[in-house]
């Protein structure tokens, strides 16, 4: 579901931030929120020749070329977080994801919109109210974003 896609990448960039005590500016927050939706766009575009949901933008190779035009701005990083997080739960349902487009989907066992998406969701809703109660580090007593 969109709204565990946009949390989990907030919850992978701030783990990551904080390891790497990089600082959390805007525009590399909000790069990482929408490349976490990005390949859900398949979906809206399903309708086109060619175009299938978690077929045409759920996989490494649109991955790595949506990285790369990115490095030059520097905002590579942030794309490559919210996207592999996006593809690896995706990869955690029954439907899975066919992430080197070979015909072989990777899945797990749970259900989009189950039990388990929503107790992620709320998991990580959770922790992000203990950040802003001061239980953990926030994020900007880090080091700046290279």
């Amino acid at each position: 579901m969109r709204r565990t896609h946009l949390v989990f990448a907030a919850f992978v960039l701030y783990w990551v931030s904080l390891l790497l005590r990089w600082r959390l500016d805007p525009l590399p927050s909000a790069v990482c929120l929408v490349a976490s939706l990005f390949p859900d766009l398949d979906y809206y575009l399903r309708g086109l020749p060619l175009v299938e949901h978690r077929k045409t933008l759920h996989n490494v190779w649109v991955l790595s070329i949506t990285t790369y035009v990115l490095h030059p701005y520097g905002l590579s990083v942030p794309w490559l977080i919210g996207y592999s997080s996006h593809l690896l739960l995706d990869s955690l349902t029954r439907s899975g994801v066919d992430v080197l487009l070979l015909g072989r989907r990777v899945k797990g066992p749970f259900k989009t919109g189950g039990l388990a998406d929503r107790l992620l969701f709320y998991f990580i809703i959770a922790f992000f109210a203990a950040v802003a109660l001061g239980l953990f580090p926030p994020l900007q007593t880090l080091s700046r974003w290279s």
